[in-house]
């Protein structure tokens, strides 16, 4: 994914629950890198980032992630 796509972070959820975080680690980490940017919580950006952490802790850490970024914009999906 480049910087000119825009991550869609609903449709990234759905597909993070159907494959795993593990299959979606470059989307995930455009994200986390977003999430830096935006200044959330770090120790739940810790856990999104962390490759070798249970798909379902991940998965709820994407969920907290994907909520507080979703507040903060009035889309979806935002350039990367």
């Amino acid at each position: 994914m480049n910087t000119q796509q825009l991550i869609d972070i609903e449709r990234l959820a759905w597909l993070i629950e159907a494959d795993g975080a593990a299959a979606h680690n470059a989307e995930i980490a455009e994200v986390v890198s977003i999430a830096e940017q935006r200044g959330l919580r770090p120790s739940v950006i810790a856990v999104l980032a962390d490759s070798h952490a249970p798909s379902a802790v991940r998965e709820r850490a994407y969920g907290y992630v994907a909520i507080r970024l979703a507040s903060n914009t009035n889309h979806l999906a935002f350039a990367a």
